[in-house]
């Protein structure tokens, strides 16, 4: 038995894709803005998935009560950006003191007595990152 087959549309697609694969700009710009609004959704919402850990009694009564944990006067929040490369994009913050306690837990304070709970802020969800596949697919396949 012999089976021919015209490849021509096939071989089109192929060119289309390597071509697609060559500039990922695009995509990379979804991804970064993707990305951006998954973190800031995170303070909006106070965690994700997980909620964060409440502020702490002495915090709170500094704070008269009030004010949502990581908000504050929104310095992080406002720091937060995106530098999109040749092969990457990557999230990062302004350069705080406080920035990185907060996303991993941790000793801090006169002595690191006193234990700051992990907030992680900067996490896509599972649901953006399936988002960033389907888009890549579509640059990739021209759908």
């Amino acid at each position: 038995m012999r089976i021919d087959a015209d490849t021509e549309s096939t071989e089109r697609m192929l060119k289309r894709m390597i071509r697609a694969g060559k500039n990922l700009r695009p995509v990379f710009d979804v991804i970064a803005e993707t990305g951006l609004a998954s973190i800031q959704r995170n303070f909006e919402v106070g965690g994700r998935p997980d909620k964060w850990k409440g502020l702490a009694a002495g915090t709170q009564k500094r704070k008269g009560g009030r004010g949502q944990v990581l908000i504050g006067d929104k310095t992080l929040l406002s720091g937060i950006h995106y530098d999109i490369r040749r092969r990457s994009v990557t999230w990062q913050t302004t350069p705080l003191a406080y920035a990185a306690i907060h996303q991993f837990g941790g000793k801090a304070g006169p002595g690191r007595k006193v234990t700051i709970p992990q907030r992680r802020y900067m996490l896509l969800q599972k649901e953006d990152i399936e988002d960033i596949h389907e888009f890549l697919a579509e640059h990739i396949t021209g759908a």
